[in-house]
């Protein structure tokens, strides 16, 4: 069944619900088919108490169609109960200060978004999620097995608010939107340590960011693991093996260039051997292996 999800949360089924018990439930009422029955769309198994109590709300029985969380998520933000404006959000030709800017991206709906976004990311494997400015509000995409692939959109009222959580969560400056900036920052997600590198890029529409994630909760591959044709997989670790030369991995982002890399590793770090990378930066942590991370501030660069 396709959904509209941003229709169905401006709609009036959904006005009989508070913006707080939408977002808290991350639910949308959809529909009332022909039978009576009442959709709604979820992003995660609801209690029964909820349907029970959604079902004596409109007097119909329930059925719950799931949805991906940070749809819901992105379609309430993007409606915002009928069009209101939160607090402190800009106008096109008007900047906001630091104060508004910090109050947007710290309001619980905005909150909620990032943190649903992330965690969607994280569940679906994705290596890195994009949030893109456009004329009508924010793209969001995540990078499965190197491709792109739309995840959800947010409206120009949230998307302020979302950018600047991104970048406070980064240590980066909310208020300077015309030069790029580069961060980190590591969050906790469903119980694991995530490392997040945040990069933004003024547009002519807004900042756009990309969020690199870096989940230490899962270990390195081996080089067995990574899918190569057999007689790739044995040149390579013929070539690791060698005493000395040069093995070049490249190609674009989201081929598979740091987990082949951290694969070797794998294969290289035995007792006996001497292991040292220099890393830009280090993205995960190689028990033996003796890890430089590059700090261009302070001048130490690969060279």
């Amino acid at each position: 069944m396709s959904v509209d999800l941003r229709a169905a949360a401006a709609g009036p089924l959904a006005g009989r619900l508070s913006p707080r018990y939408l977002e808290e439930h991350c639910l949308i009422p959809v529909a009332v088919d022909g039978g009576g029955v009442l959709s709604i769309a979820a992003g995660r198994p609801l209690d029964p108490t909820v349907t029970d109590e959604l079902g004596r709300l409109f007097g119909a029985p329930v059925q719950v169609i799931d949805a991906p969380a940070a749809e819901i998520q992105a379609a309430l933000l993007a409606t915002h109960r009928a069009g209101e404006s939160p607090s402190g959000t800009e106008t096109a030709d008007a900047a906001p200060d630091m104060s508004d800017l910090r109050e947007l991206a710290n309001q619980a709906p905005v909150v909620q978004f990032v943190n649903v976004m992330l965690l969607e990311a994280l569940r679906a494997g994705a290596s890195d999620v994009h949030v893109e400015s456009t004329p009508e509000g924010a793209r969001v995409r995540m990078r499965l097995d190197g491709v792109l692939r739309d995840v959800s959109t947010l409206g120009t009222t949230w998307q302020s608010g979302a950018i600047s959580r991104i970048k406070l969560l980064a240590g980066l400056d909310i208020a300077e939107r015309r030069l790029p900036q580069d961060g980190r920052a590591r969050v906790r997600l469903a119980d694991r340590n995530v490392d997040l590198r945040v990069s933004t890029l003024p547009g002519m529409h807004g900042e756009s960011i990309v969020l690199r994630l870096l989940d230490h909760g899962t270990r390195a591959r081996t080089l067995d693991e990574l899918g190569m044709p057999t007689a790739l997989r044995d040149a390579l670790s013929q070539s690791l093996r060698h005493p000395n030369g040069l093995v070049l991995a490249t190609g674009p982002t989201g081929s598979g260039k740091t987990t082949t890399l951290y694969a070797a590793l794998q294969l290289l770090n035995v007792p006996g051997v001497k292991v040292v990378t220099v890393e830009d930066p280090v993205e995960y942590q190689v028990a033996g292996v003796t890890q430089v991370p590059v700090n261009r501030k302070a001048g130490m660069q690969f060279a």
